[in-house]
């Protein structure tokens, strides 16, 4: 992890970090990194509280429809992970097309915009009738992304 100063981890799911631990030696021991900090509990919890600013955040939820998760898809929870950016810092979504339709996919984007003025969509799949994909937002304008701003609007407007 060259370059990185620190690392905080928020894991709910106390047996994903068994597994990080039992995986060691795919994942470099990642959680002995010095530089790593494991937060037990609620990311967004971790958002709210937390007087830290950061370069990027990295969201990793279920689908909406499991129990507990659609609050991870809310304007509120956009903005106070918004409010924990750094200047020209990132926050990163993974959207999931495992049992979200097209108007699932297409209001949770038009959330996310309603608070990240600048959005980058990553697909993850191709072709699949699944949308598997990476969202980014940023607060400040950055050059030469207008081409993902239009594809993310696309989505959100529920067009393939």
């Amino acid at each position: 992890m060259p370059g990185i100063e620190s690392v905080d981890v928020a894991e709910l799911e106390p047996q994903v970090l068994e597994v990080a631990r039992a995986a060691r030696l795919a994942n470099g021991d990642v959680l002995s990194n010095r530089r790593v900090h494991i937060h037990h509990g609620d990311g967004r919890e971790l958002l709210l509280t937390s007087p830290h600013r950061y370069d990027l955040i990295v969201s990793e939820p279920s689908n909406p429809y499991r129990p507990g998760v659609a609050a991870l898809f809310t304007q509120e929870y956009y903005t106070a992970a918004a409010s924990r950016l750094a200047p020209h810092g990132l926050f990163s979504q993974w959207l999931q097309g495992c049992e979200i339709d097209a108007r699932t996919l297409a209001t949770a984007l038009r959330t996310f915009r309603s608070v990240f003025p600048h959005v980058s969509l990553w697909k993850a799949r191709e072709p699949t009738d699944l949308v598997e994909a990476w969202v980014v937002g940023w607060l400040e304008a950055a050059k030469g992304g207008e081409a993902a701003e239009r594809e993310a609007a696309r989505l959100e407007r529920g067009e393939p």
